[in-house]
Order: structure tokens, then C-alpha cells, then sequence
């Protein structure tokens, strides 16, 4: 019995080596280094390794396309002993299976996660099954789950209040979808303020509520967010809407200037149309040249019809 434990503890101290290994790689964002040791540690680690390398395994596989791979080893972390990180893996596996339409067994694993021990895990389930209830056509359900969430004190609180507007803006109920907005604007999570900023703001710009917009969308921009050029160019918007050119061409300039290359030639194409209506035809023709040069097939083709008519 000896021999066996010292075989078995020598197995499992190589799977928590490749475990640390896998993560080490994970972490330093070298997915593709890291598929091997992860497999070894889920083959060879205690429980509790193999659990967290099947995750990782798993988030790996779904970026790779592999999501059959990623569902099976969801399943085999599930029925590992003991069930280390179980709630986890469950959320993880209902989202994938969302993806893949299996709406029936995404709402079983995202209700089993939803009664787990991790608050973190519980309110992100919540969050998904409550997406996943609006895509079933369960628009109640959806609600009554998104808006506990949206009322609470959770971290997730403003992603809650974001997808509940969006149910109830495709209901029709701007009113009210405008209210969980504004919620959304105050929430913890800066990219929860900001996704808020834009959709709400794009709402008060369609409906000729310019000045609105303009404070959406500084209010959006007033903390670092992922989503600052979105917001700039939406600003730039709002700012020519409500008169002021000037700033909507900074706004424009601004955006074309960033690191965002989609946005890039946006900025640039509404810089050049802005330019052109101030009569700075040169600078109009320089910023069309650049959208040519560097933008996407559409917006160039678009952009080299302008420069004709310049």
C-alpha cells in the first residue's frame, strides 16, 4: 500500500506542477504553450488542480472553436469527486451550450450554478439565464431575473440593469428601458457605465434629444473605459446634432487619432464630411485620402466618391 501511495503522490505532485505551469502560461497570455500542461494536470493532479485545468482547458478550446471539447470537458469537471469548482464549471457549461442552442440543458446548468455557494458565480448565472429566458421568448421570466439582479448591491448589478433595458427596449417600453439605463450609469463596473452610456445616449440622439445625448456620453467617458473611442465618435455626434461643430470635429480628430482602427476610420470619414461643410476643403480632401488608404472596402469606396466630388 505504501508503493501505491508514493506512485499516486508522485502522479498528482507532476499534475500540481503542470497545473502551475499551465496557468503560468495561461496568465501570461500564451493559451496555445499552455493546452499541454493543462492536459497533464487534468490527467494527473489532485481533484482540485484537474478542476481548475479543465476550466481553463475549456475557455481555451471555446476560443479555438472547439466547442464540443470544451462542452465534454465541462461535463468531465462536473463529475470529478468531490466536485472542486463544480459551480464554475457549471455556469461555464450552460453559457457554451446557450451559444450552441441547446436552450433546455443551458437552463438546467445555469440553474445549478445559480444555487451554488460562490456569490460571484450565482449573479453571473442569474445574469446569463436571465438572457437566456428573453431568448426563449420567456420575457417575464427574463425580467423578474434581471431586475433582482439590477436592484441588488452586486458587483454585476449594472450588466443585470443593461440587459434588462435591452429586453424592454425591444418590447417597447423606452420609458422604462431608459430607467435601467440611467441605473446602469451609476453601477460599479466602469464598462457597465460606459455600455450604458452608449446605448442610452444613441436612444436620446434618435429621438432628437441632442443635449441629453451629449451629457450621456460625457457622463460615459468620465471614468477609463475599453469603450472611449465608441463613446468620442458617439459624442462627436451628439455635438454636431446640437450645433457645435467645432467640438464635434475635435470630438472626430480625436477618434481618428486613437488606437481603435475601426473607429479610426469613422473619425476620419465624419472628420472630412465636418471639414468639408466648414469649407477647409484641403483638409477635407487629406482626411478622405487617409479613409482610402486605410479604411474598410465599404467606407473607402464611400469615401473615394466624396473626394470626386470635391
Amino acid at each position: 500500500m505504501g508503493f501505491l501511495r508514493r506512485k499516486r503522490d508522485e502522479r498528482e505532485q507532476r499534475g500540481l506542477g503542470a497545473a502551475l505551469s499551465g496557468l503560468t502560461l495561461v496568465m501570461a497570455g500564451r493559451p496555445d504553450e499552455a493546452e499541454r500542461p493543462l492536459l497533464q494536470a487534468f490527467s494527473e493532479g489532485p481533484p482540485e488542480a484537474r478542476a481548475l485545468s479543465g476550466i481553463h482547458l475549456a475557455d481555451l478550446w471555446e476560443a479555438q472553436g472547439k466547442r464540443e471539447k470544451a462542452i465534454q470537458i465541462l461535463v468531465a469537471v462536473i463529475d470529478l469527486p468531490g466536485q472542486p469548482h463544480a459551480q464554475q464549471a457549471h455556469l461555464a457549461l450552460g453559457v457554451l451550450l446557450q451559444e450552441i442552442g441547446e436552450h433546455e440543458a443551458s437552463l438546467e446548468a445555469l440553474s445549478v450554478a445559480c444555487g451554488g455557494p460562490d456569490r460571484t458565480f450565482t449573479d453571473l448565472a442569474k445574469m446569463s439565464r436571465g438572457t437566456l429566458r428573453h431568448e426563449i421568448g420567456d420575457s417575464a421570466g427574463a425580467m423578474a431575473e434581471l431586475a433582482e439582479l439590477a436592484l441588488s448591491d452586486s458587483p454585476y448589478a449594472g450588466g443585470a440593469a443593461n440587459c434588462a433595458a435591452i429586453v424592454l427596449w425591444k418590447e417597447g417600453k423606452s420609458e422604462e428601458a431608459e430607467e435601467y439605463y440611467l441605473r446602469a450609469i451609476v453601477s460599479q463596473n466602469p464598462d457597465d457605465r460606459a455600455t450604458a452610456a452608449m446605448n442610452l445616449g444613441m436612444i436620446q440622439l434618435d429621438t432628437g434629444r441632442a443635449a441629453e445625448a451629449k451629457q450621456t456620453f460625457l457622463d460615459g467617458l468620465a471614468s477609463p473605459t475599453s469603450d472611449e473611442s465608441a463613446l468620442t465618435f458617439n459624442l462627436g455626434l451628439a455635438l454636431y446634432a446640437d450645433g457645435e461643430f467645432e467640438a464635434a470635429l475635435d470630438a472626430f480628430l480625436a477618434v481618428w487619432d486613437g488606437d481603435d482602427s475601426t473607429q479610426a476610420e469613422k473619425g476620419a470619414f465624419n472628420a472630412a464630411a465636418l471639414l468639408h461643410e466648414l469649407g477647409r476643403a484641403s483638409e477635407a480632401r487629406e482626411a478622405y485620402g487617409w479613409v482610402v488608404s486605410n479604411g474598410g472596402e465599404d467606407l473607402a469606396e464611400q469615401a473615394r466618391r466624396m473626394l470626386a466630388d470635391l
